[in-house]
């Protein structure tokens, strides 16, 4: 394993320093520095390792910044050939970035959807390092939370533990974007939660998460584990309000056996006003035995699906479009299932045309500066549109936050920690202050007003980021929509809105 001392020298409370690369690669030839030398200081955290000689390095157990390499899932190697890192040398030229502010991505890259967020944090660190508003660079490592058993043949919640120990332990970040299903977000605040780390997840609604971090936030003791997107209590009980602005009677309610479905379909089942009966959906065989179940045994107006799964939403239209007793009855499925892929099962819409209704939250107005600008470089950079994908300008907005907590935590607490960080995405949500969009150019002014420790009040490329900073948790309006037959194709028209 490489080795390194630090090297001593004259401290610089902004900016990364280039003398102790330059120091050492000069005396190195007169062969009176190198690696391992026993005249030097030892390291004490992970964070002046970094600021010594770059990302990459940890402080270990004996003093030594050692250099540690990332695990497989966050090499280009383990990610079909993506880059693992931005800037792309981050981690095979260390010595560039000293100092550097690392953050952490956790996506599923077998998933469309996932690929445009991480490329979404991607462009937010690079809008940040562009400005030049923060002396020091930020780096973002991604890694891949795919099943695969070429790589480790862990399921995505373990690689979501994995990934965020490696992260956070051996490479030194202090605030995780990610992951998007609210189980491996669970999972990996969990892995980390001994730790003064943040994690922002742009798309994890789950109602139990906001019981897994404190229960009563305060500037003084602020909340680890934050959201873009608001928490499905919501969603849940726009569902049930449309359900009883129809008049339904009866419904089956079928869910994943995760957080996101247990949680979900507890708040639907409270707030539906008929009779409502809840069934697991497991594996194959019960998958099958459930979704039959349902209509046989019950006799419900309407079959409610909850999954953040497109393949589980995929499996269970197919499903019950081959058992004749759906036939008549509406199916109702929930944000994850407004997506691309939905509309590809044209097979399975053929048999439930004009019965399939569904949930998310109102999407971005991509008309305020923060949106129409983020849309326009989002396009630039990747050639697509980024509103064909869920929960993109979430996480951009998502990163953004963890850029600026970084600022507010390097500037009141002396370093770069979670505790920091969630400090400062409290002043972003501070009522009646200076309204400001997420923005490259804006980014200036936030350093600013952190600098005067003043607060601001914050619009993000999905809409205001107004936090309850009772709960730490945003709140949006619910959208109803129905999937409608066009020509031989398939569409999402919006129907309703709680």
């Amino acid at each position: 394993m490489e080795r390194a001392f630090l090297m001593p020298r004259p401290r610089q409370p902004l900016g990364p320093s280039r003398l102790p690369a330059q120091l050492c690669a000069a005396a190195a030839l007169l062969a009176a520095c190198s690696l391992g030398t026993t005249t030097t200081d030892r390291c004490s955290s992970t964070a002046q390792c970094i600021e010594a000689f770059g990302p990459g390095y940890r402080c270990g157990d004996s003093g030594y910044c050692d250099r540690i390499p990332p695990i497989a899932r966050c090499t280009a190697e383990g990610r079909d050939g993506l880059p693992e890192s931005y800037p792309s040398d981050l981690l095979t030229q260390p010595g560039e970035y000293q100092g550097a502010i690392l953050l952490g991505s956790l996506q599923d890259l077998s998933v469309p959807r996932q690929v445009a967020r991480e490329r979404a944090a991607r462009l937010a660190v690079q809008h940040a390092n562009h400005a030049k508003a923060e002396a020091r660079p930020f780096g973002l490592l991604m890694c891949n939370l795919a099943e695969d058993d070429e790589l480790d043949g862990l399921d995505s919640k373990a690689a979501s533990e994995r990934i965020a120990r490696h992260l956070v332990e051996d490479l030194g970040v202090a605030a995780l974007i990610g992951p998007s299903s609210s189980a491996n977000t669970g999972a990996a605040f969990e892995a980390v939660a001994d730790h003064d780390v943040v994690l922002i997840s742009p798309s994890a609604t789950a109602p139990k998460l906001s019981d897994a971090d404190t229960d009563s936030p305060s500037d003084a003791q602020p909340g680890k584990l934050w959201r873009t997107a608001p928490p499905d209590q919501i969603q849940g009980d726009a569902i049930a309000a449309d359900m009883n602005a129809r008049s339904l009677s009866r419904i089956v309610i079928i869910f994943s056996q995760d957080s996101y479905g247990q949680g979900l379909s507890d708040v639907v089942a409270e707030s539906f006003e008929g009779q409502s009966t809840k069934l697991a959906f497991g594996n194959s065989d019960a998958r099958i035995q459930h979704t039959r179940d349902a209509v046989i045994d019950h006799d419900p107006d309407e079959v409610l699906f909850i999954s953040s799964s497109a393949s589980e939403i995929a499996s269970f239209l197919r499903l019950a479009s081959e058992i004749t007793e759906y036939d008549g009855r509406s199916i109702f499925l929930t944000d994850a299932a407004r997506s691309e892929a939905l509309l590809e099962e044209t097979e399975s819409l053929d048999r439930f045309a004009g019965r399939i209704r569904g949930t998310y939250p109102e999407p971005p107005d991509y008309s305020s500066t923060a949106a129409v600008t983020f849309r326009a470089r989002y396009e630039d950079e990747y050639g697509d549109d980024p509103t064909g994908q869920s929960y993109t300008a979430q996480t951009y907005d998502a990163t953004w936050l963890a850029v600026y907590g970084s600022v507010y935590s390097r500037l009141h607490e002396g370093e770069v920690n979670g505790t920091g960080i969630a400090r400062g995405i409290r002043k972003l949500a501070t009522q009646g202050a200076d309204r400001l969009d997420i923005t490259e150019t804006n980014f200036a002014k936030v350093v600013q007003a952190f600098g005067d420790d003043q607060g601001l009040d914050i619009d993000g490329a999905s809409g205001p980021l107004d936090y309850d900073l009772r709960t730490e948790e945003l709140s949006a309006p619910i959208v109803v929509w129905k999937v409608v037959q066009q020509g031989t194709a398939f569409a999402f028209e919006d129907d309703a809105i709680f």
